[in-house]
């Protein structure tokens, strides 16, 4: 519903959703007969909803190897990467 609410507050007419055939089924049975930018419903374009398959060498991660590469990057920026000779915390 976020998701929904966000693209009709934007007025986006182009949606592309990549792999996700229920997402998609479900932005377009909502945005089936809107349209944006124009004055009255008549007018305006419509919303377009594409949608792409994932590419055949895309893996899946588990949400614990996401959380523990973003914990690593923002560690990484603040900081640096070891043996690097700037290190905020070390000055």
């Amino acid at each position: 519903k976020l998701l929904l609410h966000a693209l009709d507050a934007l007025k986006v007419d182009n949606v592309v959703v990549v792999g996700q055939e229920r997402l998609h089924s479900e932005i377009t049975r909502d945005f089936r007969h809107k349209r944006v930018g124009g004055e009255s419903m008549a007018e305006g374009t419509p919303v377009r909803v594409w949608k792409l398959n994932k590419s055949g060498g895309v893996v899946e991660r588990s949400p614990e190897f996401r959380r523990k590469s973003r914990d690593n990057k923002i560690k990484e920026y603040f900081y640096g990467t070891p043996g690097a000779e700037l290190q905020p915390h070390s000055q």
